[in-house]
Parts: C-alpha cells; sequence; structure tokens
C-alpha cells in the first residue's frame, strides 16, 4: 500500500478512471487507482473507439454537445499521448457513412442530421454507393449521411497509454478490490478494499463502469447503471484497405441493433453491433450473434467473404435508465465523485479534465446540471441512447 496518504484515490482502471489520473498526476496530485482486474479490462478493452458524432449520442442536446466535444478533444490530444508513451494508440482519421436499412433509419438520418451542428452531407442510395463501391445492391438503402469529421482510436492502447503516463509522473496503480468507502462526518477519507486495507486519501473517485450500482451503496445515493451487452467480431481482411468508418440506421437482424464497420489495423476490421440486456459481467459469447454479424457483414460488403474471424468479443456497456452520463459530485458525500456511462471513449478526455476541474476546484467548462448524480431522486422520463434505440429497432423492425 502506499507510504503516505493520497490526495486521490481513483476506483477503476477503465478509460476514463486512467485518463483522470493523467491529468490529476500532471498537476503533481498524490493518485492512487484501485482496479479489481488488469487496466482495460472491462468495457474500455472491447469498445470501437470510433469518434464522431454517433446518431443516438444526437438527443438530448446536451449530450450531442458533449459527444462532440468530447470527440473533439481526443482527437486533439490521442497523437500527442502517442509520442509521449511511445505506444501506438491507432489513431487515424476516417470519414463516417452512416446508412439507412429502413424507411424509419432514413427518417431518422434526416431528422437528426441538422441537429449534429456538423459539416455533414445527406445522401441519396445512388450517392452512398458512389462514395463507397463496394456495398452491396442487394441490401436496400434509402438513404445516408456523409461526414469527413471522423476518427477512430484504440481505445485499449488509449488506456494504457493514459495509464503508462500517469505511473510516469508518480500515479500508483493496485489490484485491490475497492468495498466501501472511509468517511468522516459528511466527507469523505479513503477507500477500504475487499482485504480491510485502507487507502485513506481527500478525494474519491467512482469511475467503476458496469460496477457503479454496487459502489451506489457506499454513497447512498441511487446511481442506476444498466449492463448492456454487446458482441463483436475481428476480421481479418487482405484486400484493398476500407477506410470508410460504416454505420446503419433501422436494421431488422436480430440480436444486432445496428450495424457497425471500421478499421482497427493494417489488415483488422471490427464488425458489430448486438444488444442484450444483462445485470452481470456477461463475457458469453453467443453463435447466433457471431453469425448474424458476420452474415450482414458479407452480405453488405461481400469483399469480406474472403475475411478471416480472428477474434470474438463481449462485453457490456454502462447504461444509465436514461442513457445519459452520470458526472459530478456525489450528493452529501464531499470529496466524492462519480463519472459513468456512454460515451465513454468519446469523451475521456473532457471527462479526465472535468475531474481535475473538480478536484483543484477550478471553473468547468460546462454546466453539468444535466449529468448530476442526484436526478435519479426523481422517476427517469424517456429513454436515449442505446436503450432507445434498441426500442426504436423492435417497433419498426
Amino acid at each position: 500500500m502506499p507510504a503516505e496518504k493520497a490526495d486521490v484515490v481513483i476506483v477503476g482502471a477503465g478509460i476514463v478512471g486512467c485518463s483522470a489520473a493523467y491529468f490529476l498526476s500532471q498537476e503533481k496530485l498524490k493518485v492512487v487507482v484501485l482496479e479489481q482486474n488488469a487496466i482495460a479490462s472491462g468495457t474500455s478493452g472491447h469498445a470501437p473507439a470510433s469518434l464522431g458524432l454517433t446518431l443516438h449520442y444526437t438527443e438530448p442536446p446536451e449530450l450531442c454537445e458533449m459527444s462532440r466535444r468530447g470527440s473533439q478533444a481526443v482527437m486533439e490530444m490521442a497523437p500527442a499521448i502517442a509520442e509521449e508513451t511511445g505506444i501506438d494508440v491507432g489513431f487515424r482519421r476516417q470519414p463516417d457513412l452512416a446508412l439507412a436499412f429502413s424507411p424509419h433509419g432514413w427518417e431518422e438520418i434526416q431528422r437528426l442530421a441538422p441537429k449534429q451542428n456538423l459539416d455533414n452531407e445527406l445522401l441519396t442510395a445512388e450517392q452512398c454507393y458512389a462514395r463507397e463501391p463496394r456495398l452491396s445492391r442487394d441490401v436496400k438503402l434509402y438513404g445516408g449521411l456523409w461526414c469527413d469529421w471522423a476518427a477512430r482510436v484504440d481505445s485499449y492502447r488509449l488506456t494504457l497509454a493514459l495509464a503508462q503516463a500517469a505511473q510516469k509522473r508518480g500515479a500508483q496503480f493496485l489490484t485491490r478490490k475497492a468495498a466501501g468507502l472511509v468517511k468522516q462526518g459528511s466527507r469523505v477519507a479513503g477507500v477500504v478494499t475487499s482485504t480491510g486495507e485502507r487507502v485513506l486519501c481527500d478525494h474519491v473517485l467512482l469511475a467503476t463502469g458496469v460496477w457503479t450500482p454496487e459502489a451506489s451503496k457506499w454513497v447512498g445515493v441511487p446511481l442506476p447503471v444498466h449492463p448492456m451487452k454487446g458482441e463483436q467480431l475481428l476480421l481479418d481482411y487482405d484486400g484493398p484497405p476500407i477506410d470508410t468508418h460504416i454505420s446503419g440506421a433501422g436494421i431488422s437482424n436480430p440480436p444486432m441493433v445496428n450495424f457497425l464497420f471500421t478499421r482497427r489495423s493494417e489488415n483488422t476490421y471490427l464488425v458489430g453491433v448486438t444488444a442484450y440486456e444483462s445485470y452481470v459481467f456477461d463475457s458469453i459469447l453467443r453463435e447466433e450473434a457471431k453469425q448474424a454479424l458476420l452474415s450482414f457483414a458479407v452480405r453488405l460488403l461481400p469483399c469480406l467473404a474472403e475475411a478471416r474471424v480472428t477474434g470474438h468479443m463481449s462485453g457490456p456497456r454502462p447504461i444509465p435508465p436514461d442513457g445519459m452520463p452520470i458526472l459530478g459530485p456525489v450528493p452529501s458525500l464531499e470529496g466524492a465523485y462519480v463519472v459513468v456511462g456512454n460515451p465513454g471513449v468519446y469523451c475521456c478526455i473532457l471527462w479526465g479534465q472535468l475531474v481535475r476541474d473538480l478536484v483543484l476546484r477550478r471553473p468547468l467548462s460546462y454546466s453539468l446540471k444535466p449529468f448530476l448524480p442526484d436526478r435519479f431522486s426523481a422517476p427517469v422520463q424517456g429513454k436515449y441512447g442505446i436503450m432507445a434505440l434498441r426500442e426504436a429497432a423492435a417497433r419498426h423492425g
């Protein structure tokens, strides 16, 4: 255990926790990160990590603005973090093509595109085929949205890079399972591990992802986070590179709720995504998911018939009931903060800076009002994000 009291203890070494450690250690604060498994062993290890403005992050406007600013921050900082650490974080610019696979999907794209406030371009079906000639006409398209303002990053490697840089500045990463908090009156004073050890500190960040409901017992405040399990495939394809990030709206191919295709490295491509409700960290690989993803990918891009499946990944995403991230101070417990939810990869840099500014009592660059943890004291109204996307697909499939 650390010989001296820490300034900040971070529970969770995913991309958000490691980003917070990166920015806090820059300020010469003593940082301890507690992780029950390994760095990026949760959602951060399998996230697609495409950067831009996905359609299901367009509403409400507060989430849209945060996603846009978050993506921009990662695009600006990822090359510098790679240079600082010598870790290739897989950053590259690439255009984004969102396809409509149904009339409803086309209506959604046309409705949401103007709200993104980006230099994007609505396309007819014929224009979609022209932009990416390898698309098969056997899959009916109703239109699409083209955006040059997009990029990708390897979320696993970026998490490792952030952790390495924080460690070089003195942050300590300990393999410990947090089991509770030490309190002094209404203020947090440390973290208790499952073995009874105590790490004393002035501030605690809960960056606990899908395990956040367990942490809510420690703080006495409801922090509902629903694990939404997804599965993805890795394909090895030696043909001419496909550098367009392709996504889809209005798909009807259960258990798929949308389609995602992106180049991950030289000859490696990622195909997703499915959605299953889950109540634990479910990493079971389902054959039905593999077949649905592979068959649709080959139907849409017949050249992938020559590809080899080299990986099948599974894991949950942390989704609060309203689809909005939970960000900010824990009510009635001074010095405790929560940062959890989608889009974590988009916003990891922005949220790491947010934690730094909260700890140092600096002015914040945006309002946290829509995202504060105390909003769950009243019934949740409506759904956004992946949960709403899944419901829409079920209604209009």
